[in-house]
């Protein structure tokens, strides 16, 4: 009996391949003698503070959960549907991140696939602007057969998109998580938009009278009978859902609404020779028809403000940027994104960025402006002479969805840029992916139909039919070589996302001068028992760190202090440090608690308290307030234990204060 497996078919067992191998690094455990293979949370990147120590996720899903999930803010990051997310899976497995990652995983994937039926509706819809404005009609058989062939491009294509080395991060990371949520959500918006405005340009007919009537309103209209919705306020009402929604899981996704407008914008430039010029009721109508989603985003502007507030601050970092290397840092990171997506090698979970680099005098960055406006003019060119005006939107969406991550507003930690930064912005490349596909799916049904037509003698068919299979399998095969190439990267980078252990080992081979991870691994190895910090390994990378730190703020300089207590303890280089720094930022409650636990050393007891006392004064650390609290609370417990013991004779029987410092 032999199996015969119809074209989509066999789309399906490859991608159902595709995604058992990417999966695979979690069911089979690798050898590896220099980490542990086991799954963990990895706590110095955000997920002690996510999971673990979130009482909120793990209280269950009671109304007073629900409140405070609607209402914190944690770590400069307000995303209430990624805590219900959260709390959900905690209620059903518990804090396991390994289900965490699976869950991440089929995010992913279910939003791949919507995103391939986005993308194929969106290839229909232009492939019917081309029939408007040509006025010449394809029978309905090839029509049927060409929206199925790129149906089944872009899902071959979405499913190199899913694959993708750079999206590791995103299912890898547990703290990522809402990414893959936000995704779900934002290409559903995508999706009900798309089809509703290509079922309404369904309805135009064809070289009628009121052909040119029903495209303008398709394209301008408002709240009314012509909305672009398909007439219906429930299509409206949908995408403003899915794009809340999306906000809710995660605000990167703020920019959104370009898509809907560029979708616009692409309908009317295609047809703009054939349309008349938009009357004052037809701008007023589409705006109306806009409010909503408008209201939407300008209030989630806000509320990203107000939660970033201390993101923003000048101290948030040990890098801090001037307006100008904030200005050229947001102009070059579509450049740098759209490097890490056509060449991933060296992904890793931090680029550094040093104190200099972002400057014109760089190279790097000069290449990637000019390469930026050079892709910039290449796609104005043909918007121009209205010949592909879909080239410079892709590239104007690509931008816009990078910009709430491009670091022109700080958001915490200062770094060149991040692999999850190319997450929602990437899309752009599946409709040219399904695009390339779908037309050697037409190689090999529409140029065979071709051929047996035309009146040729039969050798020059047979040639021609064999010249058209080596095209598909030349085609085909590079496709496949792609896919198993970056899905071959996918896997092994997937392994190094375990543990802390195993990340920090692999981030320090693609970069040895990374000082945070060098000073992250270090804080691993006493944090694990692993080694002490007197041990020699640990001393190596505080001495790494130490020199490798970047100079010039005042987190840099409560860094480089931290490193030498790890190597010498607390002396008076360090004191005279800190002392130092309080001349200079007598406003600052880390330097405050840390003079603080300098005089305990020195002996000076009153004016330690003074100074934990001076740190609880300090206005808008009101966060960090925990420190110096319990610092002042130790203080004043040791001092009563020293009296008891003083009283019974017994004082060498007191062990030393212990207090922390803050960096």
């Amino acid at each position: 009996m032999r199996l015969v497996l119809s074209t989509g078919e066999v789309i399906f067992c490859v991608c159902v391949v595709a995604l058992a191998l990417y999966l695979s690094p979690f069911f089979i455990d690798e050898v590896n003698v220099n980490a542990s293979n086991a799954w963990e949370f990895l706590l110095v990147w955000d997920d002690e503070e996510n999971f673990v120590h979130n009482e909120v996720i793990q209280g269950g899903l009671n109304l007073t959960n629900l409140y405070a999930m609607f209402t914190m803010t944690k770590i400069n990051v307000y995303e209430p549907f990624g805590w219900v997310l959260k709390a959900v899976q905690a209620q059903f497995v518990g804090l396991d991140s390994w289900w965490i990652r699976i869950v991440s995983t089929a995010l992913h994937f279910v939003a791949a696939a919507v995103l391939a039926r986005t993308s194929a509706l969106l290839l229909d819809m232009m492939a019917l602007l081309s029939e408007i404005k040509s006025r010449v009609t394809t029978d309905t058989e090839m029509k049927q057969r060409r929206e199925r062939n790129r149906w089944y491009g872009c899902c071959i294509s979405a499913m190199v998109f899913a694959i993708h080395p750079v999206h590791v991060e995103v299912i890898a990371w547990p703290s990522a998580q809402p990414y893959t949520l936000c995704a779900l959500f934002s290409n559903l918006a995508l999706y009900v938009y798309v089809r509703a405005m290509y079922r309404k340009l369904c309805e135009v007919p064809i070289g009628k009278k009121n052909a040119m009537v029903m495209l303008m309103e398709s394209i301008f209209g408002g709240g009314g009978r012509s909305d672009p919705l398909c007439c219906g306020q429930l299509n409206r009402c949908a995408v403003t859902g899915l794009y809340l929604s999306a906000l809710l899981s995660k605000s990167a996704c703020i920019l959104l609404p370009a898509g809907f407008f560029l979708i616009d914008v692409l309908v009317f430039s295609t047809l703009q020779p054939l349309l008349p010029r938009p009357s004052v009721k037809h701008c007023i109508s589409y705006v109306t028809g806009k409010l909503p989603v408008a209201a939407t985003l300008l209030t989630f502007i806000a509320v990203m403000l107000v939660s970033n507030f201390n993101g923003m601050h000048r101290d948030a970092d040990l890098l801090s940027l001037t307006l100008s290397e904030r200005v050229l840092k947001a102009t070059t990171m579509p450049a740098w994104v759209l490097q890490q997506i056509l060449w991933p090698t060296k992904l890793r979970p931090h680029y550094q960025l040093r104190p200099g680099d972002l400057s014109l005098a760089n190279y790097e960055y000069l290449l990637s402006l000019s390469a930026s406006m050079a892709l910039v003019l290449l796609t104005i060119w043909p918007f121009r002479h209205r010949q592909a005006p879909q080239h410079l939107l892709a590239l104007a969406y690509f931008a816009i969805m990078v910009l709430p991550v491009s670091g022109l507003i700080q958001h915490g930690i200062v770094s060149a840029g991040c692999d999850r930064y190319a997450y929602l912005c990437s899309i752009v490349v599946v409709p040219y992916g399904g695009s390339m596909l779908a037309q050697l799916f037409d190689d090999e049904e529409d140029n065979v139909k071709d051929i047996d037509d035309q009146q040729e003698p039969e050798q020059i068919q047979t040639r021609t039919k064999q010249y058209h299979a080596q095209h598909r399998a030349i085609g085909f095969g590079a496709v496949l070589l792609l896919a198993g190439t970056l899905l071959s990267i996918s896997t092994s980078l997937m392994g190094h996302w375990r543990n802390e252990d195993a990340l920090f080992e692999y981030s320090l081979r693609m970069d040895p001068t990374d000082w945070r991870i060098l000073d992250q691994r270090a804080t691993y190895f006493v944090t694990s028992g692993r080694y002490s910090s007197s041990d020699r390994e640990c001393r190596r990378l505080w001495e790494l760190t130490y020199y490798f730190t970047p100079f010039g703020t005042l987190k840099s300089d409560l860094q480089r202090l931290k490193l030498l207590i790890w190597l010498n303890r607390m002396d008076d280089v360090v004191c005279e440090g800190y002392m130092q720094l309080l001349e200079a930022r007598p406003d600052n409650c880390h330097v405050h608690n840390n003079v603080g636990v300098c005089l305990i050393d020195q002996g000076k007891l009153s004016e330690a308290r003074q100074e934990f006392e001076q740190a609880l004064l300090c206005p808008g650390y009101e966060e960090l307030y925990a420190t110096p609290r319990n610092n002042l609370e130790s203080l004043d417990k040791w001092i009563a234990l020293k009296e008891e013991a003083r009283a019974r004779g017994e004082e060498d029987s007191v062990p030393q204060i212990q207090s922390q410092i803050m960096f």
